[in-house]
Formats: C-alpha cells, structure tokens, sequence
C-alpha cells in the first residue's frame, strides 16, 4: 500500500487486539532499501534493528526448536582434508561464487553434498551466497525450496539478495578494521 510519499512499505504495523498502534517507522522502508543499495552500512542498521526481531521470531516459529539445530548444522570446512576434494559448500565458499542447484537429486550432486547437509536439509534445490572477506569466507547465506528446479529469481531479485550479500560483507569488513 503506497504512503504519503509515494513509497511502499514491505511491512505494514497494525495493532493487536487491546493494544494501541506503533508509531509509523520514521523511514519508508523502500527509501532504506535505496540507501542500502547505494551503500549506507546506517540504513543497513536501521533496517535490521527494525525487521530482525521479527524475521527471527517468524523463523523460529516456522522451524520450532529444529531452528537452532539446522543453524549449528552449517559448519562448512573451509580447508578441505589434505588429499580430499572440497565438497560442494566449501569449493563454493573458497572461490567466492554464488551458486544455485536446481536439481541436488542427481547422483552427481549428491556425491559433491557433505554428509551434515545431507543428514540436516537435504534440499533438492537451493541458493549458496558465499561471503567472503579479504579473500577468506566468513559466511553463507542459503535459501532453500523442497522441490528441484523450484527456485525461480529475476534478475532483480538475484541483485537485491546480492546487494544484501554485499551490506554484509561491508558490514564485516568495517567490524574487522578494514
């Protein structure tokens, strides 16, 4: 639904039952999302300091008491065994590309899958967007659906999942000073 000012909100705020209004975000979120495209690490701060209590909670309650468990299931190696080939998680991670398998179900996939991923998800389709900071990985963003070739993204929305990927980064790089 358009504002005053012509924006659009990705959420809208309406009270519960016995509960009177929040206040209206002073920031339309479509005008953060500008600014964090454009590289504003303050809009980045001001959109999580706003959404991320929520996303976790809804996650949390879509995943119940399985969330913390597929979060502490992601421990991608990022030095593979000496003489072993990296599975598929770390090689994405150690070249810094993003990667989306339509279809993880061949017999070909699967060999590159490692056995956490396997035993933890186990998704026939999914997203990696590897962060990496000073040519070293310092996280993953996944996104995963429970059908293969499930997984459809516009040129804009692959931009816009990469722009988050890239606040991130920018965000860890200042974190460590550089």
């Amino acid at each position: 639904m358009p504002e005053e000012n012509g924006s659009t909100a990705l959420l809208t705020f309406a009270p519960r039952t016995g509960q009177e209004a929040p206040e209206p975000p002073a920031e339309a979120d479509a005008d953060l999302l500008r600014r964090i495209a454009g590289g504003s690490n303050e809009a980045l701060g001001t959109f999580y300091d706003r959404y991320s209590g929520l996303v976790w909670g809804l996650l949390r309650r879509m995943l119940g008491e399985g969330g913390d468990a597929v979060r502490d299931a992601f421990r991608v190696a990022t030095r593979p065994a000496p003489g072993t080939a990296p599975d598929l998680f770390s090689a994405v991670c150690l070249k810094g590309a993003d990667t989306l398998i339509a279809d993880a179900t061949t017999p070909a996939m699967r060999g590159r899958l490692p056995a956490w991923y396997l035993k933890a998800l186990d998704a026939p389709a999914f997203l990696l967007l590897p962060l990496v900071v000073k040519g070293a990985p310092v996280g993953l963003i996944y996104a995963d659906k429970a059908e293969a070739g499930a997984i459809a993204l516009g040129e804009k929305e692959l931009s816009l999942l990469r722009t988050l990927r890239n606040q991130a980064v920018m965000a860890f790089r200042q974190a460590s000073g550089g």
